[in-house]
């Protein structure tokens, strides 16, 4: 009884903290079997194993603020990756922490499949995101880091001494973007530029995007972080197709994703699935050619969302 009255007392005093507060929680979890060039089989889990406790609150100016809490379990640690601080209001949006940077706020329009492939010209983490939609159907984000983001969390991914910006535009069922990005973490002054187009119609999605990056004295990219380049002063080229068709609960997609740089071509990817959804839970099967390094894989994916 004692402990009943304990609990009763303490929900009166915490009741009052939440009566105005709009809290959320959610995450998603899944793991993948997969095979490749008919090797071992092996497991793992999802990239983004996550939880994430959001809480909004409108202020008494009009002013809204939602504060994230993203604990995000990969297969080294768990961290906070992706914990931030947002306001809004009739300015636009401010987003404080682990956030997006303005190429990873737009595109990614090629990454379609289930598991494998995936395009990497999607920029990098920022401490600090604007966005704002100054006419219908176009959005503007500028992002910024500072010279050093060493008190943003136990494992934050944002990258220092960044800064981009990006505009969107969607009219009926297509989109365009275009981002750029400039870092001067390494002994060079780095440029990073994407640009992507998507139209959707009866169940049909295609999508087109490339990306160029500048490689500096370092032999992986700064801003897509592949391996295998060389010092030569050439571009690092990227460019993805996509197409999904949806009927129901099934999904099918596939996407062909390549990057060069100079003559060398470092990849090029054709990769197929198909996704069943039941609801939260979903069910995909992947398969992947990776004809630069002649790899074949294959994997079963099962995830659950809530």
């Amino acid at each position: 009884m004692k402990k009943i009255i304990a609990a009763a007392v303490a929900t009166a005093f915490v009741a009052p903290a939440f009566a105005n507060e709009n809290i959320s929680i959610t995450g998603n979890i899944g793991y993948v079997i997969q095979n490749s060039d008919d090797t071992a089989t092996s497991t793992s889990n999802l990239d983004a194993n996550n939880i994430a406790i959001a809480s909004t609150h409108e202020l008494d100016n009009g002013l809204t603020v939602t504060g994230t809490f993203n604990v995000e379990s990969d297969q080294a640690a768990t961290n906070s990756d992706g914990t931030n601080l947002k306001i809004s209001g009739g300015f636009g949006s401010l987003t404080l922490g682990d956030t997006s940077g303005a190429a990873d706020a737009v595109g990614d329009y090629s990454d379609v499949a289930a598991w494998y492939g995936g395009f990497d010209g999607d920029g990098v983490d920022a401490f600090a995101l604007y966005s704002v939609s100054p006419v219908d159907g176009l959005t503007v984000n500028l992002s910024w880091s500072p010279d050093a983001n060493t008190n943003s969390g136990e494992g934050s991914g944002v990258d220092d001494n960044t800064v981009g910006y990006s505009l969107k535009y969607a009219i009926g069922g297509g989109e365009v973007y275009y981002a750029s990005e400039k870092t001067s973490e390494e002994t060079d002054e780095l440029q990073f530029t994407a640009a992507g187009v998507k139209y959707g119609f009866n169940g049909i999605t295609v999508a087109y995007e490339q990306a160029s990056e500048e490689v500096g004295t370092a032999t992986t990219a700064y801003f897509a972080g592949t391996t295998g380049l060389t010092a030569s002063g050439d571009d690092l080229d990227m460019t993805g197709v996509a197409i999904t068709y949806s009927m129901g609960d099934v999904t099918l997609a596939a996407e062909n994703q390549k990057q060069e740089q100079g003559s060398t071509e470092l990849e090029d990817t054709t990769t197929m699935s198909v996704t069943y959804s039941m609801g939260q839970l979903s069910v995909a099967v992947s398969v992947s050619e990776e004809d630069v390094a002649a790899t074949d894989s294959t994997a079963l994916k099962v995830a659950y969302s809530f």
